[in-house]
C-alpha cells in the first residue's frame, strides 16, 4: 500500500467511526471526570490568643477542596448560647473579632450532603484585668 492510499483508508475509517457515533447518539458528548477531593483545613489560627476584653483578634484560615466556609463563635463557659455564625465565607481569608468573654471559634467547610463535617476550633481567652486590680486594692 502506498502512502497516498494509507492516508485515504485511515481518513475513511475515522470518518466512518465518527459518523456512526454521532448518528447513534445524535450528538457528540465529551465529558470530564473530576475526582472528588475531600475538603481539608490547612490552617485556622487566632492571633493573639489572649487579650483584654474588647481587644481585636484576627482569625485566619486556609482550606482546600471547598468553595465556602463558615465560622461560629461560642462562649467558652456558656455552651447553651451562640455568639453568632458567619456563613458564605471564602475558602481562605481573615476576619477581625472583638470578644467580650472567652470564646471558641469553629471553622467548618461546606461539604456535600451525607459527607461528615470538616471543622477545626481555636480558643481565645479574655483576661480579667479589672478583677485582679480590684482584688489588689481590697487588701
Amino acid at each position: 500500500m502506498n502512502r497516498r492510499n494509507f492516508w485515504l483508508v485511515l481518513f475513511l475509517l475515522l470518518a466512518f467511526a465518527v459518523a456512526s457515533g454521532i448518528m447513534r447518539n445524535k450528538s457528540l458528548q465529551l465529558s470530564t471526570i473530576v475526582p472528588y477531593i475531600r475538603p481539608q483545613i490547612v490552617s485556622f489560627t487566632a492571633t493573639p490568643r489572649q487579650i483584654r476584653r474588647g481587644e481585636p483578634v484576627t482569625l485566619s484560615w486556609a482550606t482546600n477542596g471547598t468553595t465556602m466556609v463558615s465560622i461560629e463563635s461560642l462562649p467558652q463557659f456558656n455552651r447553651g448560647r451562640s455568639g453568632g455564625k458567619k456563613t458564605g465565607l471564602p475558602p481562605w481569608g481573615t476576619m477581625t473579632v472583638q470578644p467580650e468573654e472567652d470564646m471558641v471559634y469553629i471553622l467548618t467547610c461546606d461539604v456535600p450532603k451525607g459527607e461528615p463535617a470538616v471543622s477545626s476550633r481555636v480558643w481565645v481567652q479574655v483576661l480579667q484585668a479589672d478583677l485582679t486590680r480590684r482584688q489588689g486594692k481590697a487588701k
